[in-house]
């Protein structure tokens, strides 16, 4: 052993793996050959290429790469890099400070792999220790560069490539904008005495003539429609005169016209009438009397009679409904059935009316006041006007208004307004004149209390001593 190599004893050399980060993403593991560096110790001198014992002087080693493969196990050094043929010093300083430097290793055959050999007979490689520059840098590693295929990098997907497809092209769009046909109408049994007569105790109607996935929908009183389901309509309806209306929408939204049917449902319902009618018309249905007569009834029958549309039902009582029991005044629906036999009802008839037992005083006054002239202690002021024209504030729709003019009757008028056509005054100030017991009877026959007496003062032209009093004031 040289006295160099006793100073400076070779540095055990270690290989193993060093990790690095791959290009997209994860670790991979690679062999790299470290270059040990004794930071605490002074490096020895450069060797020069006499001393290295086979001539070839001084070699760079940038990494071994091991190859593994079937039946082959081997190692080769790659990346060699020549050293200066000049002085060792300068070499590494100057042509690549950054670099590990390490003797080079001398390749060696190794055997094939048959019978016999194994890999335990790979002989060992020999390392010679490693020389480097006076200026011992820290240690420093150069890792081989190993190729791995993107397909086995840990967190690489490779893209999905799809088939490429067409534009969906959509079918033409129809346009139906003819209406279907009125659908048919028809009494599913007429029970009546001509089979035609349209007169039948069975309320249930068939409906043809419907569309392929149309819908259709139905009305009792032309006003509110209901949908209908299948090819028949089954509804509670009352006895007496029915009109069914009837449409279909078909599947593009367009509607049919109104088909509609006429009958008479008689199912041996009793039937309601008032006992009173005391409107204008006497069948108006008008009334300020509200009781009703029940005919119908067979003899001895238990009948009922319903207020609120069928929720509850009140046991009748002779042939008469009360007045009173028909509550406050309004529009007003009652429903009466009978007991045809021990166990069976009748259809339920059904009786519609407005009820109307109060009509208010009039209060007048004029339509506009010129002014107010006082009379005197204990007397109201005197309303001066040059158009002579009554209002009437509470009057009533349809209300007909009676009442006297200077003692003289007036025509019966019907508004809320009435325009005086006055005659000379019988009062010694001739401008006097006097409004006496106005009433009103409304629609259903009531008349209200009359109204006092009252005078005015109607001139031809405006007076404007006084300051004109406001028009609305109620005299």
């Amino acid at each position: 052993m040289s006295e160099r190599q006793a100073e400076n004893p070779p540095v055990q050399r270690t290989t193993q793996g060093r990790k690095r980060r791959p290009e997209h993403g994860g670790e991979e593991t690679v062999p790299v050959v470290e270059a040990a560096t004794n930071a605490e110790q002074e490096s020895p001198p450069a060797t020069t290429p006499d001393d290295a014992p086979d001539g070839r002087g001084r070699e760079t080693v940038e990494g071994v790469i091991g190859l593994a493969g079937v039946g082959v196990v081997g190692a080769a050094l790659a990346g060699l890099r020549g050293g200066s043929g000049g002085s060792g010093g300068s070499g590494g300083s100057g042509g690549g400070a950054m670099a590990a430097t390490v003797d080079a290793v001398a390749m060696q055959p190794l055997p094939p792999l048959g019978a016999g050999n194994s890999v335990s007979a790979i002989p060992d490689l020999p390392v010679k220790p490693p020389t480097t520059s006076t200026t011992t840098p820290t240690a420093l590693v150069e890792e081989t560069t190993a190729t791995v295929p993107d397909a086995h990098r840990p967190g690489i997907v490779e893209p999905k490539i799809e088939p490429e497809v067409g534009p969906t092209i959509d079918p033409p769009i129809q346009i139906d904008t003819t209406p279907p046909a009125r659908p048919t109408l028809a009494l599913k049994r007429d029970t009546g005495a001509d089979a035609n007569d349209g007169i039948t105790s069975d309320s249930t109607i068939t409906v043809s003539g419907l569309e392929q996935d149309a819908i259709w929908r139905y009305s009792l009183d032309g006003k509110t429609w209901r949908a209908g389901s299948g090819a028949e309509l089954e509804t509670t309806l009352f006895d007496g005169v029915q009109v069914v209306r009837v449409i279909q929408t078909d599947k593009a939204g367009n509607d049919s016209g109104t088909a509609s049917l006429r009958f008479t449902l008689d199912t041996d319902a009793p039937k309601l009438s008032l006992k009173n009618d005391t409107g204008r018309s006497r069948v108006d249905g008008i009334t300020k009397d509200g009781t009703l007569v029940v005919d119908g009834l067979h003899d001895g029958a238990n009948w009922m009679y319903s207020l609120d549309e069928g929720q509850s039902w009140t046991p009748g009582v002779g042939r008469e409904i009360a007045a009173v029991e028909l509550g406050k005044d309004g529009n007003k629906t009652v429903l009466v059935k009978q007991m045809t036999s021990a166990t069976t009802e009748s259809g339920v008839s059904t009786f519609s009316f407005m009820l109307d037992t109060y009509v208010a005083t009039p209060e007048l006054r004029l339509k506009k006041v010129d002014k107010l002239e006082d009379q005197g202690p204990g007397r109201d002021p005197l309303p001066v006007t040059d158009t002579p024209t009554i209002v009437i504030d509470n009057y009533e729709d349809g209300s007909t208004i009676e009442g006297h003019v200077d003692s003289q009757p007036i025509s019966a008028m019907t508004a809320a307004e009435v325009p005086l056509e006055l005659r000379p005054s019988v009062y010694t100030d001739p401008r006097i004149h006097s409004i006496d017991f106005w009433r009103q009877t409304d629609v259903a026959g009531n008349v209200s209390a009359s109204t006092g007496a009252w005078t005015i003062a109607v001139v031809a032209t405006t007076l404007s001593s006084r300051p004109a009093a406001d028009a609305g004031d109620v005299l």
